[in-house]
């Protein structure tokens, strides 16, 4: 299926991040109140030790922010603007994607942590004017050997939609939702540490068209493993989907995405690095099955007031992608403002920097 996404026809991303960078900052301020407040906590006996404040230096949250199941409450946006090409598309075309993921830590008790990452999705796209699915299906069951001026069913339909008039969609991919445990305390690992965490992974069918999302109830397992180094990070996040339900006319799911990263620290909070996703669907052919993207980056932690956050740029390069049509590559933009975290708060564990 070939998107592609005209930016100047299509601002309402750009109006969501906009409008989730203006939240962020209103954040900031709550978190400078709380700075300067202490925080709630039900009333102890005097002679009770006074829990240690430990306020937190931007150092030290940039430290956090490289891992992703750190206790931070963050609010991770994400613009990937993919360029695609294939067998069915004689120019490149391109695939415009927002993400809005609240990255929320819970302490279960003194020993673990529950992660919860919801992952929306706004999709901006160019789509053939004609039935995708309809015309593949027909001319795909077209008996073995048969073929219309020497072309198989699937090289007229990929024809079909090479000289379809393309126009401009927006909408709400499916909603993802990521869950899982890790340490709070992280294991020693050669000459760092080691951050892992397990759980579950669901996609639910919320997309406002078809085009956009996959039509049904997925679920699977999720984990992470990193290495966190004082120079070197570098690990991976994977989740697979299984489907168990939705429309029954829409195609199963079973697809992975491993999303690896890896960076390295440079003086006054830079880095270098990326965090390219890896993507296989089980249930193409082994032509265009993989998705393989090479990456490059640099991202800087700092304060806009007193609001901490990190800015990232990166661009994906494509090795392997699927012969119909896949992403040949990306150019990402991640916005991640820290927000307080509220149980940590009334807990009083956390004091951020003036």
């Amino acid at each position: 299926m070939k998107l592609h996404t005209v930016s100047h026809k299509s601002v309402d991303w750009m109006l969501l991040l906009t409008v989730l960078l203006s939240l962020a900052l209103m954040a900031g301020n709550s978190i400078a109140e709380e700075a300067a407040v202490p925080a709630l906590k039900p009333v102890a006996d005097k002679n009770m030790p006074k829990p240690a404040h430990h306020e937190m230096s931007l150092e030290e949250m940039s430290k956090k922010l490289d891992n992703p199941l750190s206790d931070l409450w963050m609010v991770w946006m994400q613009n990937d603007n993919f360029h695609y090409n294939g067998d069915i598309s004689s120019e490149d075309r391109t695939l415009n994607v927002t993400y809005f993921e609240p990255v929320i830590s819970i302490p279960i008790n003194d020993k673990w942590n529950l992660v919860n990452r919801p992952v929306l999705t706004r999709i901006n796209a160019d789509v053939p004017d004609i039935n995708i699915n309809a015309i593949k299906d027909k001319l795909a069951g077209l008996p073995n050997g048969l073929a219309l001026n020497g072309l198989s069913g699937s090289e007229i339909a990929d024809k079909l939609l090479d000289n379809a008039n393309w126009s401009n969609q927006s909408g709400w991919g499916d909603m993802i939702f990521l869950s899982m445990i890790s340490p709070q305390n992280l294991p020693d690992f050669g000459n760092g540490k080691l951050a892992w965490g397990a759980g579950i992974t669901t996609m639910w069918p919320t997309a406002s068209e078809d085009l956009f999302g996959t039509g049904k109830y997925s679920a699977g397992p999720a984990g992470l493993a990193m290495y966190q180094g004082s120079k070197w990070k570098f690990g991976v996040l994977a989740q697979q989907w299984n489907s168990y339900g939705g429309d029954p006319d829409r195609s199963s799911v079973n697809s992975l995405n491993a999303q690896y990263f890896w960076f390295y620290q440079l003086p006054h909070l830079w880095q270098i690095g990326a965090a390219p996703s890896i993507t296989a669907d089980w249930n193409a052919d082994s032509d265009n099955r993989w998705t393989i993207p090479l990456g490059i980056g640099v991202n800087k932690t700092f304060k806009v007031g007193p609001l901490p956050i990190r800015i990232s740029v990166e661009v994906h390069k494509t090795i392997v992608q699927p012969d119909n049509y896949g992403q040949d590559w990306n150019f990402r933009v991640v916005l991640i403002p820290i927000i307080p975290n509220l149980v940590k708060m009334y807990e009083g564990k956390l004091n951020l920097p003036d």
